[in-house]
Parts: C-alpha cells; sequence; structure tokens
C-alpha cells in the first residue's frame, strides 16, 4: 500500500499567518497562556519535550502494534514531510523564528504531517492536529500542565 503526506495538511500549514497573536490574549478554550518573556525556557522545559515525545511515540506504538503494514511507509513517509516542509520555512517571520522556537516548530510541523498520514488508524483527539489549531490562532503550544494525556496545554 503506498502512503502518501496528505496535500490538504500541507496546506492547511501554508495558510497560516504565524505567530500573528504572540502577545495578545488567546480565545482558545482549556489552555494556559504565558507571556513571551517564558517562551523560551517553557520550550526548553523537560515537560514539553517528554509530552511532545510521548504524544509521538503514542502515534508509532499504536501503529508497530494494530497497523503493522501501514507503519512499515513511516520511514519513507517522513523523507515526504520533511522535503513538503521546505516552503513553510520561508513564510515564518524572521524575528521570532529563533532556535528553540525552530526546532520545536520542526518537530511539531513534521509529527503533525505524519499524524495526518495515519489519521484513520488513530484515536481522536489527535495530539498534533490541537497544536496546528493553536498555531492558527497565532500563537505557539510551548509547554505542558501535567502528566500527559491528562493535564493542560500551554502556549505564548
Amino acid at each position: 500500500m503506498s502512503m502518501l503526506i496528505r496535500a490538504a495538511a500541507i496546506e492547511r500549514l501554508l495558510g497560516i499567518d504565524w505567530f500573528a497573536n504572540i502577545g495578545k490574549p488567546s480565545s482558545l478554550p482549556g489552555v494556559r497562556q504565558i507571556g513571551q518573556g517564558e517562551l523560551g525556557s517553557s520550550l526548553a522545559g523537560d515537560a514539553w519535550e517528554a509530552t511532545t515525545l510521548e504524544a509521538r511515540n503514542a502515534i508509532t506504538g499504536r501503529l508497530a502494534r494494530l497497523h503493522p503494514g501501514q507503519y512499515q511507509a513511516w520511514n519513507e513517509l517522513a523523507g515526504q514531510a520533511k522535503t513538503a516542509l521546505q516552503p513553510l520555512w520561508q513564510k515564518l517571520p524572521v524575528d521570532l523564528a529563533d532556535n528553540a522556537v525552530l526546532a520545536d516548530l520542526q518537530w511539531i510541523l513534521h509529527a503533525y504531517l505524519m499524524e495526518a498520514a495515519y489519521r484513520e488508524a488513530l484515536v481522536p483527539p489527535l495530539f498534533f492536529d490541537s497544536l496546528i489549531q493553536v498555531y492558527e490562532a497565532g500563537h505557539i503550544p510551548c509547554g505542558w500542565d501535567g502528566e500527559w494525556p491528562s493535564g493542560q496545554l500551554v502556549i505564548c
């Protein structure tokens, strides 16, 4: 079975007005918003790295257990996702695309494209899809309060 990165997922990312509402109050439900001055330390925190890693591992674990045939395409899809994201990097505002923000964004967007490719094999709610909603609202997901999957998303 041939799998592809979804064009609709790429188009969704290309349509985002990146970081447009940093520093403005968020209307997103169920999140805790922090100030821009806390962004770097929150992104660098162990809790955020552990949360995004656990969420990605939940995807690969489910695929390996329940959909091994589809999971065989993971590495090929990962390469497609990396290539598909290239046009996006030119759209980012240079002033906010520091190394920590960019590294985190690369990890999350890649995971989102992989999650979207395997959407039918996964159980909603989809974690990385929910992070894209934060970017669409002009903010940055940057931390997690609690033990994932319980807890609360932190945004800037």
